[in-house]
C-alpha cells in the first residue's frame, strides 16, 4: 500500500462514520490503482492485445473483447480472441462487410 494510502493517526479523533468513510476511499484508490497496473502493465500476456504508436502492447485479459462503434447500435463491432480457435472472432450487431485490402489485410464494416 502506498504510503499516501495508510491512515493518518489523527483519523482516530473523527467521528466513526468520517473514518469509515476514508477507509472505504483508501480501498477504493487501492483497487483502482491495481486495476490501472493490471489493464496498462498486462499482468498476463496473450496472444490478443492492442497497441499504441509507440508500439507498447496491452495485453488483453482473457475472456474479453474489443468493441469497435461508429455510433450507432447497428455500426457495432465486437473483436475477440478465443482459446481453440486459430485466429480472432469478428462479430457485428449488423451484418458484416468483408473488402480485401492487401494480400494481409482487410476492411471490415457493419451494415445497417
Amino acid at each position: 500500500m502506498d504510503i499516501y494510502h495508510q491512515a493518518d493517526p489523527r483519523e482516530d479523533k473523527l467521528p466513526r462514520w468520517a473514518q469509515e468513510n476514508l477507509k472505504f476511499l483508501r480501498y477504493r484508490v487501492d483497487s483502482l490503482e491495481n486495476r490501472l497496473d493490471e489493464i496498462s502493465s498486462g499482468t498476463s500476456k496473450s496472444n490478443f492485445w492492442y497497441e499504441d504508436l509507440d508500439f507498447r502492447k496491452y495485453y488483453i485479459p482473457a475472456n474479453s473483447r474489443i468493441m469497435f462503434s461508429d455510433g450507432t447500435m447497428n455500426g457495432v463491432i465486437d473483436i475477440s480472441y478465443r482459446d481453440g480457435w486459430p485466429g480472432i472472432y469478428l462479430n457485428g450487431h449488423g451484418p458484416l462487410t468483408v473488402k480485401p485490402a492487401a494480400a494481409n489485410a482487410c476492411y471490415v464494416k457493419s451494415e445497417r
